[in-house]
């Protein structure tokens, strides 16, 4: 399953200048459609919907694998894309990454953090 995820276009490895190895990955575009989902996605199901959601992307079945869609609003995932910065706005912080919110709550001793609207 992880050869087919690297082989499909959006993740690539390589040698820098210096010869050591580095990976750059651009993330696929809402509405791309990919085989297969990379390894360790989240299912989450909100609305009746059923999402996938790793590093960021989320994703939804199409019957050619799965499509990369908007994130949905008021899902909970257990962990953050690697590029998500910290920003405060109105005296609350939160994660922002690629245009989305995220809120870091407590569940169950653990940290969280639920997708939102943009704070105004």
């Amino acid at each position: 399953m992880l050869e087919s995820w690297k082989n499909h276009g959006f993740r690539s490895c390589g040698l820098c200048a210096k010869g050591r190895l580095v990976s750059a990955r651009r993330s696929p575009p809402i509405g791309a459609i990919v085989p297969v989902l990379p390894p360790g996605a989240e299912t989450i199901v909100a609305g009746g919907r059923v999402y996938y959601y790793a590093a960021g992307i989320f994703y939804a079945p199409h019957p050619n694998g799965f499509q990369v869609v908007l994130a949905p609003l008021g899902v909970t995932v257990s962990s953050l894309p690697l590029d998500a910065a910290r920003v405060t706005l109105n005296g609350r912080f939160y994660f922002q990454a690629r245009g989305v919110y995220y809120l870091p709550v407590m569940q169950d001793g653990v940290t969280v953090y639920v997708t939102t609207q943009p704070p105004t």
